[in-house]
């Protein structure tokens, strides 16, 4: 059993769409909550936004939701509430 992984292991490290940044810094409440939470958190949630990219109205109304949750300091996700 491997205790740990090596550089060969590792996957290819996420890139965050720089839109979908700006506007969560749009909104400084959305943007303060955002940069709290746990790093896989923002990655999958950032993930989901963008993975409707190739569909406009799925990808705004991702986006929005984001933001207004992270304006109410809310995370979200299916089944998280039993995480948090």
């Amino acid at each position: 059993v491997r205790e740990s992984l090596g550089p060969e292991d590792r996957a290819e490290a996420f890139v965050f769409p720089e839109d979908i940044l700006d506007a969560l810094r749009a909104s400084p409440e959305a943007w303060a909550f955002f940069e709290s939470c746990s790093a896989p958190y923002r990655r999958i949630r950032v993930a989901y936004v963008d993975h409707a990219r190739s569909r406009p109205e799925a990808f705004e109304s991702r986006l929005a939701t984001l933001i207004a949750r992270c304006e109410q300091g809310r995370l979200f996700g299916y089944g998280i509430e039993a995480f948090y």
